[in-house]
């Protein structure tokens, strides 16, 4: 009777992980509650720009977050410290942000962490220099926390003339919000590529990346907001899972561990 019971357990369950991957709503649907990054992606045609907004599940007090994209198809955006290119929501602060580039000599600039890739330079040390001087990977890396005072859900929505692309993670078909959008950045897409075709993933990087010169190795990771507004459980880059827009025909479910992440204080939110 036993192995009966398990046999339709086991059969269940393959029944359940095929009909989660039929789509990407249920891949959504399926990491709703577990500790997962998201990536929704708009396009503004008329200055050919890419925004990216970042939103990881649940109520966020701080983390970091690392961002893959195609420098083939895509460059980041702005020309100069001033002209940002990856901002923090209101209701967070960027603390760190790293651009990865080909290594390079007589720039007079350190670089901050070093990898097989390249080496990860400070993101106003990129944007003080001509834009073309610095060889991109494709790797970003961004430190955020909340602003002294902040507990609400926090939301960004497409600024204006952008229109949304592909969103995976937190956004369902209504527009509701389900975890805390912490910054967002802007991509120049290159001439005669297609609006839709550049990819993008968020991801929690295990920390070999970017290496910093000393020191322990230090990965992603996501620190839950407590409902007091101080910090509550931390969570480390080998439970959370990615996410890429556009997003695969055919999503990968991850298996995660059974940590329940971040709870939501059930506020929902709709996007303009």
């Amino acid at each position: 009777m036993s192995r009966v019971r398990i046999c339709r357990g086991v059969a269940v369950l393959a029944a359940l992980v095929v009909g989660l991957s039929a789509s990407a709503e249920s891949a959504r649907a399926a990491l709703a509650g577990h500790p997962s990054y998201s990536a929704n992606l708009s396009a503004n045609a008329t200055i050919r720009k890419q925004q990216l907004i970042c939103d990881p599940a649940g109520s966020v007090y701080s983390g970091s977050m690392s961002t893959l994209y195609q420098p083939g198809l895509v460059s980041l955006s702005g020309a100069s410290p001033t002209d940002k290119m990856i901002h923090a929501v209101s209701g967070f602060v960027i603390t760190e942000s790293y651009v990865e580039v080909r290594p390079f000599s007589g720039q007079n600039i350190e670089p901050v962490k070093t990898s097989q890739s390249g080496w990860l330079i400070n993101i106003t040390d990129y944007f003080s220099r001509p834009p073309g001087t610095f060889s991109e990977t494709g790797y970003l890396q961004t430190f955020f926390k909340r602003s002294p005072g902040s507990t609400d859900q926090t939301i960004q929505n497409p600024d204006s003339g952008y229109q949304f692309l592909a969103d995976d993670g937190f956004r369902d078909d209504m527009g509701q919000i389900q975890g805390d959008d912490t910054h967002y950045m802007y991509f120049n897409v290159a001439d005669k590529v297609p609006l839709d075709a550049p990819v993008y993933t968020n991801f929690a990087d295990d920390g070999s990346r970017g290496l910093y010169p000393e020191g322990p190795l230090t990965g992603d990771s996501i620190t839950a907001l407590l409902p007091d507004g101080t910090a509550g459980q931390r969570i480390p880059f080998s439970v959370i899972a990615s996410a890429t827009v556009p997003e695969p025909a055919a999503a990968m479910i991850l298996a995660v561990s059974g940590l329940a992440l971040l709870g939501r204080r059930g506020r929902g939110a709709r996007r303009s």
